[in-house]
């Protein structure tokens, strides 16, 4: 398959390049040269018959009106060339020195159906030009319109032969690719399209299959640069025109912009879109894991429910955007307290929990709950202003405290309030029933 059509706007094939300044005056030249041997040599009708190939040496020059003016020409320099050759002349045999002419009554008659006959074979063949000559405009004008089609979409177009080696690709295939495509016209399709599935353990070049009409595989499409971009391909089987198998067009478009908002949309669902910690959907999918490995382990495992001090107070003195930025230096405070196995979550507000798993009793939570409001204990500057920061604790532990997790969040929530109703700022066990004192 051809490029674009770019330079001459012909819409005939031809066997060799023409050009139309040499061969109008060489079909003009055939048909007067034509004309003069059957003038000449009235006897040779066969003569007449080579009228047809200046008419389809025309249609190389990709004109309707070329052909059909030869065509006029032919056949009025045919009816012309197509004549009597005169009376038989004869010796008379009485005088010897005497040439006698004998009239040929069928002359009239032959000469009527020679000129016929050339009128006839120079129409015929003018009918079947003609006829090859739209259809060709017709193919033209549609392969233009997919040719243009093809260069303007934003989608990148491969096309492979038999053989599955490229012969077509459009500029977005070039641009996604690294390649060009009169460098890789005939090479193995392997070798300019590299799509690897990130999944697999050995990335696979993606092959295509003759059983299959259209199939659709997504992966990554290395380029030449290295660079990998996310594509979704589609793979249609190219038919002829008696159905057998004549190659594979392949369409992929770049979907990094269609990745990115699916991770987006993935984080929305899991993440807290101000903190970035774990939301509470999330949570309850952590606690759910956690729980089942404390089981099969025989280990305990605590849920920290943190409420923070005098947050209120925050937004309605400084506004929200001062509570968002204050909210945020709180997350990455708690980060920083937590092993590298701990759970943080926000469940809104200035409501947290934390999960502190494979403890081997009470005194880990202790020891963690207590690091948590050690890094509380400082101020934090947002905007220029110092904030007080705190929090109450409230700890429940497993199996002791319960085993389901709506069980263990209820009862750390309670505990929390009862930290927060002793005045903050302190850890409360639900096991225990009795605050662990203030930071």
């Amino acid at each position: 398959m051809p490029t674009a059509m770019a330079g001459a706007r012909r819409w005939v094939d031809t066997p060799f390049p023409v050009n139309a300044r040499i061969l109008a005056p060489a079909v003009a030249a055939l048909v007067v040269a034509i004309f003069a041997v059957d003038y000449f040599e009235p006897n040779l009708l066969a003569l007449s018959a080579l009228y047809a190939v200046p008419i389809l040496i025309s249609m190389w020059l990709g004109s309707l009106r070329a052909t059909i003016g030869v065509a006029i020409a032919s056949a009025i320099l045919a009816a012309i060339g197509v004549h009597s050759s005169g009376p038989e002349v004869v010796i008379d045999p009485n005088n010897p020195t005497r040439l006698l002419e004998l009239p040929d009554p069928n002359s009239a008659f032959y000469l009527n159906i020679n000129r016929a006959a050339a009128v006839f074979n120079i129409g015929i063949v003018t009918l079947l030009a003609v006829w090859r000559l739209r259809v060709e405009r017709k193919l033209f004008d549609t392969r233009e319109a997919v040719m243009t089609t093809l260069e303007s979409i934003a989608e990148g177009v491969i096309a492979t032969d038999v053989q599955g080696r490229v012969s077509f690709m459009n500029p977005i295939a070039e641009q996604m690719t690294g390649v060009v495509e009169r460098d890789v016209i005939g090479k193995p399709l392997d070798q300019v399209l590299i799509v690897v599935d990130e999944r697999a353990p050995r990335p696979p070049i993606v092959e295509l299959s003759k059983k299959r009409e259209v199939a659709s595989v997504d992966g990554t499409l290395v380029a030449r640069s290295g660079r990998r971009i996310p594509i979704a391909q589609t793979r249609s089987v190219i038919r002829a025109s008696d159905g057998s198998f004549h190659g594979h067009v392949l369409v992929f478009r770049d979907v990094t912009v269609q990745k990115e908002h699916e991770e987006a949309m993935a984080r929305m669902a899991y993440r807290d879109t101000l903190t970035g910690l774990p939301n509470r959907v999330s949570l309850a999918d952590r606690l759910s894991l956690e729980l089942a490995h404390a089981r099969r382990n025989r280990e305990s495992l605590a849920v920290c429910y943190v409420d923070l001090d005098g947050f209120k107070q925050v937004n309605d003195r400084f506004g929200h955007h001062v509570g968002d930025e204050y909210l945020k230096a709180i997350a990455e405070r708690l980060r920083g307290a937590l092993r590298a196995g701990d759970t943080i979550a926000r469940l809104g507000g200035d409501e947290f929990v934390i999960l502190l798993p494979g403890l081997a009793d009470q005194r880990d939570a202790q020891h963690v709950s207590r690091k948590v409001l050690d890094a509380l204990s400082t101020p934090i500057v947002v905007d220029g202003r110092s904030l007080d920061a705190g929090a109450s604790i409230g700890v429940a532990l497993y199996p002791q405290d319960g085993d389901e997790p709506d069980t263990l969040m209820r009862r750390a929530d309670k505990s929390m309030y009862r930290a927060k109703s002793g005045g903050g700022r302190r850890v409360d066990f639900a096991s225990e029933r009795t605050s662990s004192g203030r930071a």
